[in-house]
């Protein structure tokens, strides 16, 4: 388990929100093809606001970022979204401490998660979206993850 890129006080959060298996589900098997896709932007940050939760939009480096406190962790939750496909990223600190989780990409996450497991990260590694409907759909069951994650950090002593 020398390779493994997760703090061991975050491997049973991720367990007991059944992380890996969630997220596989979230990727699917479907195949990319950047000129079916179609999405309004703008409706991103809606589909939080929905939630309760105000996106910060880095221009610069293109991406959205919602940051948690839970307890002593502070929570970065990141979504690049791209066309067609949405990468998902978490950093979490304690006291200025970074704690390892696989360099924070949900599907290295995954793949740290699987070498503990002993199991292969099959399919897509990243959600794949065409449209607004698919777009929504795949960042709520993110952010439900996302909140399901809050939830056992918060359990954390």
């Amino acid at each position: 388990m020398d390779n493994i890129m997760i703090h061991p006080i975050l491997i049973e959060p991720l367990r007991n929100i059944n992380f890996s298996d969630r997220y596989k589900k979230l990727c699917g098997n479907k195949k990319y093809d950047p000129d079916l896709v179609r999405f309004d932007s703008y409706l991103i940050p809606l589909h939080f606001k929905e939630r309760g939760y105000e996106l910060k939009y880095n221009k610069r480096e293109k991406f959205y970022r919602i940051n948690s406190k839970i307890n002593e962790f502070d929570i970065t939750f990141n979504l690049l979204i791209r066309d067609g496909y949405i990468q998902f990223v978490w950093d979490v600190l304690k006291e200025k401490e970074r704690f390892d989780l696989g360099y924070g990409m949900w599907e290295s996450i995954v793949r740290n998660m699987d070498l503990i497991n002993s199991d292969k990260f099959e399919g897509n590694k990243k959600p794949l979206f065409i449209n607004n409907d698919e777009l929504k759909n795949v960042l709520m069951e993110g952010f439900n993850i996302h909140e399901d994650f809050l939830k056992q950090l918060a359990l954390i002593k």
